[in-house]
């Protein structure tokens, strides 16, 4: 869990409505059943600060959730569930401009499903993280439906294919690997 209250500041569903007030941004990013709601209520150890969907695709803004008073948890719609193209071109317009603009991103959090291999939107984005410089981690979720030692073997594969990224494998559901994750956000956003 993270140290001190994890609160919800609101939505964004333009980027005008982003807060301005500079303070660094930790960027959820990943498709629509990636687990970034469950992740946002893990590390604020709340099960309802964020609300999940069992239907994926319901995010349609940026959702903001202060930590403390020192940083921002941005959680991004999803990617690969909207079957309508103006919903899915209005999502992917708000994400680009998001991206593009000068907001105070300190790292972006990419969440993977453990099971699968990653989705050309994965891949497409990660290409875009390291071409504009972006630090990035892989969050690789779900991991309490896998035995633990085909965890190991899924975790080996990321860390061969992705050397550059930090990697984490956690499950909401279990809480397992979420101390670790936290702990390091927590490393990586100290103020002092």
């Amino acid at each position: 869990m993270l140290k001190g209250p994890v609160r919800f500041v609101g939505p964004a569903h333009k980027l005008a409505a982003c807060p301005q007030d500079g303070l660094p941004e930790v960027v959820l990013a990943g498709r629509s059943n990636a687990g970034k709601s469950s992740l946002v209520n893990s590390l604020a150890g709340s099960q309802k600060l964020a609300r999940v969907s069992r239907t994926p695709g319901k995010t349609r803004q940026l959702l903001y959730f202060r930590v403390r008073d020192d940083w921002y948890l941005t959680d991004l719609p999803g990617y690969g569930y909207t079957a309508q193209l103006a919903v899915r071109e209005s999502f992917s317009e708000l994400v680009d401009s998001y991206f593009q603009a000068d907001r105070p991103i300190r790292l972006v959090l990419l969440l993977l499903d453990i099971r699968h291999e990653p989705s050309q939107d994965d891949l497409g984005l990660m290409t875009f993280l390291h071409h504009h410089g972006l630090p990035y981690a892989l969050v690789l979720t779900k991991a309490d439906k896998l035995a633990s030692q085909a965890r190991r073997r899924r975790r080996e594969d990321f860390a061969r294919s992705y050397p550059e990224a930090e990697i984490f494998v956690i499950s909401n559901t279990k809480r397992e690997g979420i101390k670790e994750l936290a702990d390091w956000l927590e490393a990586e956003l100290r103020t002092d």
